[in-house]
């Protein structure tokens, strides 16, 4: 639904000029889902799942890795869905197709790490997942998803919000690797790999060191 509304008002109405404009906002639309609906839930995952965490042992941050298996699930069905507009729309891939392989890696590295802190701060803080919800409306009008970052923001500050926005960096890998058929910027790359890397052992330890003290909160 999501696609077909800005392919419309953006592809229609205001005239974007962009190829294969669907399979373009799809695209977007995937991992921005993905990545936004998994941390809006994490906020609430133990208090959601309190019936098990406070009857039966298990590792806390099995909850996120189920959910983040759920929605990843779902994310691969859209990308077939995106397969299908490509075979539509007669879009060729050739070997940068495989560069698709890292973006998912760090995308669901990052998303792991930065859901494990939203998991352990939302037992305490109420209000949290309306916060994260906040955060994260103003963070997809900086991802691309709608419209070319490099095209729409003049220099550098395009540079700055693609490589500085993590999102906004795997969305327009995904589209250069699969719609545009071009390699990606490795070095941004690795160092969101690292960084997503260090956010997934540092939230994973946390979760460690707390999950005892959830059931008395809880």
């Amino acid at each position: 639904m999501d696609m077909v509304v800005y392919t419309v008002v953006f592809g229609w109405f205001f005239k974007s000029q962009i190829e294969c404009f669907p399979a373009f906002v799809f695209i977007g639309i995937t991992i921005w889902g993905f990545f936004s609906k998994s941390l809006n839930q994490s906020t609430k995952l133990i208090k959601n799942n309190a019936a098990i965490v406070s009857k039966v042992y298990i590792p806390k941050h099995i909850l996120l890795i189920k959910n983040l298996a759920v929605n990843g699930f779902k994310m691969l069905i859209s990308f077939g869905v995106t397969a299908v507009i490509f075979l539509i729309y007669r879009i060729p891939v050739n070997v940068c197709l495989l560069y698709v392989i890292p973006v998912i890696v760090e995308l669901f590295l990052l998303t792991y790490g930065i859901g494990c802190f939203f998991m352990h701060f939302g037992v305490y803080v109420d209000d949290l997942a309306y916060i994260v919800s906040i955060l994260l409306n103003l963070m997809m009008f900086a991802s691309g998803i709608f419209y070319s970052i490099e095209e729409k923001a003049p220099e550098p500050v395009n540079q700055i919000l693609l490589y500085c926005n993590p999102v906004a960096f795997m969305i327009q890998s995904m589209r250069n690797a699969t719609m545009y058929r071009l390699g990606i910027h490795k070095p941004v790359l690795l160092v969101w790999l690292l960084i997503s890397g260090v956010l997934a052992a540092l939230g994973t330890r946390l979760i460690y060191k707390n999950e005892n003290s959830y059931v008395k909160v809880i």
